[in-house]
């Protein structure tokens, strides 16, 4: 229901088309270092049950390749969701890797991902984007909007 009268200055229209599409390769961050891909980058290392993470300290890139599960450095790859089912994301284990290389997981970030064979990196150096922290967390260090909006 509209209301005529409603002063719409300072409101945008949602255009669903600038959303991330899922097809589109990106991995996030999140905060406590879990490493999230989505469909794209899942299936741009070929679906992977397990992956090795490597990082490149001098250019502060990260890389992502599948592996063998059965290798020692080897992290399980997990769906998001019910079992069976079609998802969008996909989850690695990183909250060692990430402390190990002092990556920043205060807050969740976004990136973009670039393919080098089987190799899917993703560039620290560029600007990642801050995404939205779920209401249903349990930690108190969430940050506020203010703190989100700052990071924008």
């Amino acid at each position: 229901m509209t209301d005529p009268d409603m002063d719409l200055d300072g409101f945008d229209v949602f255009d669903r088309s600038s959303a991330p599409s899922p097809s589109v390769p990106t991995l996030t961050i999140q905060r406590r270092g879990m490493l999230s891909l989505n469909r794209g980058s899942y299936e741009a290392l070929g679906k992977p049950a397990a992956v090795e993470l490597l990082f490149n300290r001098e250019r502060r890139a990260i890389g992502i390749r599948p592996a063998d599960p059965a290798t020692p450095r080897a992290y399980a790859v997990r769906s998001q969701g019910a079992a069976g089912g079609s998802s969008n994301t996909y989850l690695v284990p990183g909250r060692s890797f990430t402390t190990h290389y002092g990556i920043d997981t205060t807050v969740a970030r976004r990136y973009g991902v670039e393919r080098r064979g089987e190799m899917l990196l993703v560039d620290l150096e560029q600007e990642g984007a801050v995404t939205v922290t779920s209401p249903r967390a349990k930690d108190r260090e969430a940050p506020t909007r203010e703190t989100v909006a700052a990071l924008a």
